[in-house]
């Protein structure tokens, strides 16, 4: 019996030495936890690369956007400039041919709200 109980003792004893075995094998192999979770983390990663992306093309578009306009109000401005001293020159001339006594007093500015599209009389 004796001999019995050593060698239970033994193979007990060499069992608990073993649990460590594969308990090491068990965080070595993890069933593909850890690459599920690298993938996750990549995906991650690449989700929050394509939203700044779109951020910053659509950031670009707004910028191109602006400047069109811009191009558009400056060609705007330099058409209704042109279009002030025209009128401008027309009216100097008018009041040139009023102070000669070619033309009455109503004559320098019946032509005046056409040619500013009406907006002396706003002013």
């Amino acid at each position: 019996m004796r001999r019995a109980a050593l060698l239970a003792m033994a193979v007990l004893g060499a069992l608990s030495g073993w649990s460590l075995g594969p308990q090491a094998v068990m965080t070595l192999f993890d069933a593909g936890a850890h690459a599920a979770q690298s993938a996750a983390a990549h995906a991650a990663y690449d989700k929050q690369v394509a939203d700044y992306r779109g951020t910053v093309l659509v950031a670009f578009q707004e910028v191109e956007d602006g400047l069109a306009a811009l191009r558009q109000l400056q060609r705007k401005s330099v058409s209704q400039a042109a279009a002030v001293t025209a009128t401008q020159g027309a009216l100097d001339q008018a009041n040139l041919r009023y102070k000669g006594g070619i033309v009455s007093y109503r004559a320098p500015h019946q032509g005046l709200g056409r040619g500013l599209g009406g907006d002396w009389q706003r002013r």
